[in-house]
């Protein structure tokens, strides 16, 4: 395993450089986030510390790998995600390569929509609406499902955008 390096950033110390590049990554996205702004107890009586909270997203869990994962944010998810208000995501993986947009087998990355048990898509991407330009995670990448200005149509894929590809080289190649 490797041992993560405090990473300082945009005046925060995130506890990983992982972390650190995700922040760089939604910044160029222009997206507004706040590093484990808030704690939550699991009903087992242990806590949870997501890492981020994207506005428009939702939480996000960041992991290198998905042997990383110690349980809890599918206990938070469990817990929490009965609201369908509240969503969170879980990003195993590190910043994959623009090419990861253009064939997702190249790379191990993958980003998991938590919901109640069994209820878990891992094939989430990040992609913009083509209309109003918003930015989200969704199956497959598929766009038209962010905002539906296009009615209920759901095939409109905008991960390979020249937005997310500067976001994914940006957040690759910062240094700290």
């Amino acid at each position: 395993m490797v041992t993560p390096i405090e990473t300082r950033y945009s005046g925060c110390l995130f506890r990983s450089r992982l972390e650190a590049r995700w922040a760089v990554f939604m910044d160029t996205l222009g997206l507004k986030w706040r590093y484990e702004p808030e704690g939550f107890k699991l009903p087992d009586g242990t806590c949870y510390l997501p890492d981020f909270y994207v506005e428009g997203i939702g939480w996000l869990e960041i992991k290198p790998s998905t042997d990383a994962d110690d349980g809890k944010w599918g206990k938070f998810c469990d817990a929490y995600l009965v609201d369908p208000t509240f969503v969170a995501y879980e990003i195993c993986g590190d910043i994959p390569s623009p090419f990861f947009y253009r064939d997702p087998c190249l790379e191990s990355f993958y980003v998991r929509k938590g919901g109640l048990t069994g209820g878990w898509d891992n094939f989430q991407w990040w992609c913009i609406c083509q209309e109003c330009q918003k930015v989200g995670i969704q199956f497959e990448g598929r766009s038209e499902r962010i905002c539906r200005h296009n009615g209920i149509g759901d095939k409109g894929f905008t991960g390979d955008c020249a937005r997310i590809m500067t976001a994914l080289i940006a957040a690759r190649s910062a240094r700290f």
